[in-house]
């Protein structure tokens, strides 16, 4: 893989993320798929053009934090932390010690007590 291919996968990596998307680097296409969704509803994108369109229409939308803290449905691990409901549902997402949130753009997710970010 070039430099210029390994920075362009870090960088969607990292955009993705703080829009509450996991990505998945699969040949040369990506597979990019919200925390509280399965990857089986995530978006698939063949070129950086498209990954690129995608993630600006995220960033446009609405973007919703969960608090971490002594959060009871949220359980700290190493690199992450998994969100579990009253029902049973379940979502990770990345976060490290001392993160206040983690976020997601879009609709308001489904598993958890979310808040709407301030403008």
């Amino acid at each position: 893989m070039s430099l210029e291919a390994w920075e362009f996968r870090n960088e969607v990596d990292n955009l993705a993320r703080g829009l509450g998307y996991w990505t998945s680097h699969i040949g040369n296409g990506f597979l990019l798929y919200r925390f509280d969704e399965p990857r089986v509803l995530g978006e698939w994108f063949s070129t950086e053009s498209e990954v690129r369109a995608f993630l600006a229409e995220i960033e446009a939308s609405p973007r919703w934090r969960l608090p971490l803290g002594d959060n009871p449905i949220v359980k700290h691990y190493k690199y992450g932390v998994v969100v579990t409901d009253d029902a049973g549902r379940w979502f990770s997402a990345p976060a490290y010690r001392g993160d206040a949130y983690i976020y997601i753009s879009g609709d308001q997710p489904t598993i958890g007590s979310w808040e709407q970010c301030p403008d």
